[in-house]
């Protein structure tokens, strides 16, 4: 039955009253009452949708406040409709509804809100001006300087934007918005400690928010603390089953803790909320390839190739490396992610005149000077350096060892610089203040590494070298240090850098390792049965493809009397590994998976195989150089790419052409003919005894000539 005109009124006035003394139910159950009656009346559909979206019921407030604003255009309702767009992730929409509101009338709230969708657009500048008219309008308005202080960080502009976020939480103390905001600064600025007091407080005002439990999660994962992130991010997706981020982070987290079949369920639940949210489904590709769960491999593989072809936003470039052997795909991976996640410079590099006969300064970036391979690879060509024509430098920002390979590094360098807690911007003005000539990046897009540093620009000469092999897109990487064998001529085209060629293989070694020991055990204390023929791979299980394995398992078949020996760090990927080997017909005994251990147990273990078998496309590379130094031949298949290459570039070095392949065929042609013939075996390892100690590849005094070469005629081309 229809309400009369006068209750009518008397009915949404009541309403009104109830919904500012903050009676929320009764307020919704009269305007329902009178859109019931009349429903035409925008002011009880707009503060109806209000209210929904006070409840955080936001599909509903957005079909009311649309219906409101489509009958009369009222500037409030406008930009509630605007905050509803934006709570619901539409911020191209709610900017447009917000436009449309302040042509009608300029308030504080609606500029608020342009400003922030103006930052969820990555529109910083735009976004600050925004803030700042607001500010112009109510210097008080807490929002506006939430706002301010969000853009002021998407600019890099760190301590003004931690200015206006502690300035919004002095007017506002119990916005949990504002120390949630100000907890994003302090993270920005590398302040984990008081970062994560703020999150603390934004949680004891608001409780109910997961972004806020989800922050705090990430300033433990930034502190290397994963158990305390893993206990942030399970309650924020409790809260919030829905919420994407949440998920993405506990995937992360749990690839980080080596907890990799629960990192694949984290990531198949976000790719179930969102399909193409960025960097996700690359992402659950590295956690099933760690495990080998090739369950849709192919699929998955296929569809990020088309995303990449496409300029989607869904794997990281190391990621591609391992599925698909295409240097032009991979170069446009790269250009994607470069894109993507790195800021733009922000100031430039005003580079002092030098002259010839000063000493040219050398900066190494990684976070890898410890025991790691990056680290084992170029200590000894940073003690053979020319202190007379070199001042060296490391920069250091990777988590602080103890071990003797990093006592050695501190050592090697005339300068070691601690840098692991200090900003980007930071560590670019230490750089920047040195004078560095030439910096080196040593990690590329590698897990931990810091690309954005030379996107900044640090040095007068940026190279990537050793630590990624492909390129970097970094629009300041000036060159990329290669040999002929990885990169000839006319595949220049693939690398965003200018090329370096070094004389001989681009990998440098340590010539002061000790020799490799006669054997000292027996098969059995690895687990390895008498009297069989070894096969071995000892690099990382991720870069196992269904493909390669399907060679192995081929090449088992074919050769009865022998074993193939795995390294494994969990027992997922045995299981798995296990499984996909009798699917083949091979029994699983013929798989001896041991697990990771110290460098010079590990290097042991090479006395006792005969033939190292290679992965492709993403081959190996130390564990190549490893393999070849303790004796062992190793079988490559030569591909297109830099990471298919490294092994046919230490190959090649030391002569050894035979144990190069260009196909699958004859990769598994090749095993077992070596199998078969002992003696060829054997004739191999005596060249590679030989070769070992004449060969350029383990003679690091003269790759660092050569590379001292390389280095003073770019820095002297830069000063003339």
């Amino acid at each position: 039955m229809a309400i009369d005109s006068s209750n009518l009124r008397y009915t949404l006035h009541t309403a009104l009253q109830a919904h500012s003394r903050g009676d929320l139910k009764l307020a919704e159950r009269l305007y329902s009452v009178v859109i019931k009656s009349q429903p035409t009346c925008s002011l009880a559909l707009g503060w109806l949708g209000t209210i929904k979206a006070q409840l955080g019921e936001y599909s509903e407030a957005r079909s009311l406040l649309a219906r409101s604003i489509r009958i009369e255009a009222l500037p409030h309702f406008l930009t509630n409709y605007g905050n509803v767009l934006s709570a619901l992730d539409c911020p191209t929409e709610a900017l447009a509804i917000y436009q449309h509101s302040l042509g009608i009338r300029k308030d504080v709230a609606t500029l608020v809100g342009v400003a922030n969708c103006q930052i969820k657009l990555s529109m910083a500048s735009e976004a600050l001006a925004s803030a700042e008219e607001a500010l112009d309008i109510d210097h008080n308005n807490a929002g506006a300087w939430i706002a301010r202080g969000s853009a002021l960080l998407l600019l890099g502009e760190l301590d003004s934007a931690l200015e206006s976020h502690e300035r919004a939480t002095q007017l506002s103390p119990l916005d949990s918005t504002a120390w949630g905001c100000l907890g994003n600064s302090l993270k920005a600025s590398r302040n984990l400690k008081r970062s994560h007091e703020c999150y603390s407080r934004a949680i004891s005002l608001t409780p109910s928010r997961p972004e806020h439990w989800s922050n705090r999660g990430n300033v433990s994962q930034a502190a290397q603390e994963y158990e305390l992130a893993l206990q942030d991010y399970k309650t924020s997706i409790k809260l919030s089953p829905h919420f994407l981020i949440g998920w993405v982070n506990l995937g992360k987290t749990f690839l980080h803790l080596g907890r990799y079949s629960e990192a694949v369920e984290a990531y198949e639940h976000a790719l179930n909320l969102e399909r193409d949210c960025p960097w996700v489904l690359g992402e659950l590709l590295q956690a099933k390839l760690k495990i080998c769960d090739w369950r849709g491999f192919e699929e998955t593989v296929a569809y990020l190739c088309h995303g990449v072809l496409a300029s989607k936003r869904l794997v990281d470039p190391l990621t591609i490396m391992a599925v698909a052997d295409d240097p032009f795909l991979q170069k446009m991976a790269a250009q994607i992610y470069a894109q993507s996640t790195l800021e733009p410079q922000r100031s430039t590099l005003n580079r002092r005149e030098q002259e010839r006969g000063t000493r040219i300064r050398l900066a190494y970036f990684s976070m890898d000077f410890a025991e790691h391979p990056v680290g084992r690879l170029i200590v000894n060509l940073i003690e053979n350096h020319d202190r007379d024509q070199f001042d060296v430098y490391a920069f250091s920002y990777g988590k602080k060892t103890n071990d003797a390979l990093r006592k050695r590094l501190e050592l090697a360098f005339e300068h070691f610089i601690e840098v692991s807690e200090s900003t980007d911007d930071e560590i670019v003005e230490i750089a920047r203040n040195l004078d560095i000539d030439i910096a080196i990046d040593l990690a590329g897009f590698t897990r931990n590494s810091r690309p954005n540093l030379f996107n900044q620009r640090l040095a007068t000469t940026q190279i990537n070298y050793l630590g990624y092999p492909g390129t970097t897109c970094i629009s300041n990487m000036d060159y990329i240090l290669v040999d002929k064998a990885l990169v000839h001529e006319d595949e220049k085209l693939f690398y965003s850098e200018r090329t370096l060629y070094l004389p001989q293989c681009y990998q440098v070694n340590d010539s002061r390792r000790p020799l490799p020991l006669s054997r000292s055990k027996n098969c059995s204390d690895f687990g390895i049965p008498k009297d069989k023929f070894v096969f071995c791979y000892f690099g990382g299980i991720w870069k196992i493809t269904p493909k390669i394995f399907t060679l192995w398992m081929g090449i088992l078949s074919k050769c009865s009397n022998s074993v193939l020996w795995l390294i494994s760090d969990n027992k997922d990927c045995e299981c798995n590994l296990s499984r996909e080997a009798v699917k083949m017909g091979v029994d699983r005994s013929k798989i001896i998976f041991s697990p990771f251990t110290d460098q010079s147990s590990h290097v042991e273990r090479y006395g006792y195989a005969d033939l190292f078998l290679d992965t492709f496309p993403y081959g190996s590379h130390t564990t190549a150089s490893d393999s070849l130094w303790c004796g062992v031949p190793i079988l490559t298949i030569r591909g297109e790419s830099f990471a298919s290459r490294v092994a046919a570039s230490l190959l090649t070095e030391m002569g050894l052409h035979e144990l190069i392949t260009s196909s699958e065929k004859e990769y598994e042609e090749t095993a077992v003919l070596l199998y078969e013939n002992q003696d060829v075996i054997n004739d191999i390892k005596r060249k590679i005894s030989f070769s070992r100690l004449e060969s350029n590849l383990f003679k690091t005094e003269g790759f660092c000539k050569n590379l001292e070469e390389i280095y003073k005629s770019i820095s002297y081309r830069r000063r003339e």
